[in-house]
């Protein structure tokens, strides 16, 4: 079983969403350094963090690659401004045999950084990611930052 949405309005995901990402659809901020200006993310110049595409992959018998490995569900986030711009993605997953194990509570996060500014990602207030690693001798800039289980970060 295929299942995908493509849009920007919020309207089109209520009621689809598996329950274990739909916790992670709200709360997040972004807090962006641009030229000398701090820019909230939702807030300043009409940006929002919105949905952009969500999609199931259940695997069944006859499909391609049929295992419980192989299924997936997958929620994407744009933190910016609807249908031309974002800062940051934010991929939500559940994948392998979690999917089809309701009680499994395992919501992986992939988040990338679009914009060149400094920036901190926050979820329900608590620092998720600046994107930066430790390095030998200072904090190094990433563009990409994986979290294996939101429900533990």
């Amino acid at each position: 079983m295929n299942r995908s949405i493509f849009s920007l309005e919020e309207s089109k995901y209520r009621g689809i969403i598996d329950r274990r990402i739909e916790h992670f659809m709200h709360g997040w901020q972004l807090v962006e350094e641009y030229k000398g200006q701090v820019v909230d993310i939702p807030g300043d110049w009409d940006s929002s963090i919105h949905p952009v595409k969500y999609f199931e992959v259940i695997k069944e018998e006859g499909d391609v690659n049929n295992s419980e490995d192989e299924n997936e569900i997958s929620l994407t986030l744009w933190a910016g401004w609807k249908g031309y711009d974002h800062e940051v993605e934010i991929n939500l997953f559940i994948r392998g045999r979690a999917v089809n194990k309701t009680t499994i509570y395992h919501v992986s996060a992939e988040i990338l950084k679009a914009g060149g500014a400094k920036m901190k990602l926050y979820w329900n207030d608590k620092l998720v990611t600046n994107f930066t690693k430790k390095g030998w001798f200072s904090d190094l800039e990433v563009d990409k930052v994986w979290i294996d289980n939101m429900y533990v970060f």
